[in-house]
């Protein structure tokens, strides 16, 4: 075990691949929308995405089966989620685009007080 990193270093390299990898997508779907239609980015994007994560959960497909009425619906909220965003980064800066996926969290915690009652600060 000695060889191995410590955990915090693993973190800080996953946080660092998972900021490169999220700041890149908003500037290559910038370059893609040049020659291809919001539609066609999008179908690509997803086409790639399950080639590469459906054999990493390939074990655990039963398990998904058991929730498929969860994974309906989230799936069409995510894949909503993705269609803005590659309709609204053909309009926009991929700059402008990491700002508004930023302020989400804000956004959550609003509605949460609005909707739910739920308390921002304690």
């Amino acid at each position: 075990m000695k060889n191995f990193p410590d955990n915090h270093l693993l973190g800080v390299i996953a946080l660092f691949s998972a900021s490169f990898l999220g700041g890149f997508a908003a500037f290559a779907s910038k370059i893609i929308l040049r020659e291809l239609p919001p539609v066609t980015t999008l179908f690509l994007r997803l086409t790639i995405m399950i080639l590469v994560l459906v054999p990493l959960v390939s074990h655990k497909i039963g398990h998904l089966f058991k929730h498929w009425k969860q994974l309906i619906l989230l799936s069409f909220l995510w894949v909503g989620n993705l269609l803005f965003f590659i309709v609204g980064i053909k309009y926009t800066t991929a700059i402008m685009s990491g700002l508004l996926y930023a302020s989400v969290p804000i956004f959550v915690v609003f509605e949460n007080y609005l909707f739910h009652k739920i308390e921002i600060v304690r």
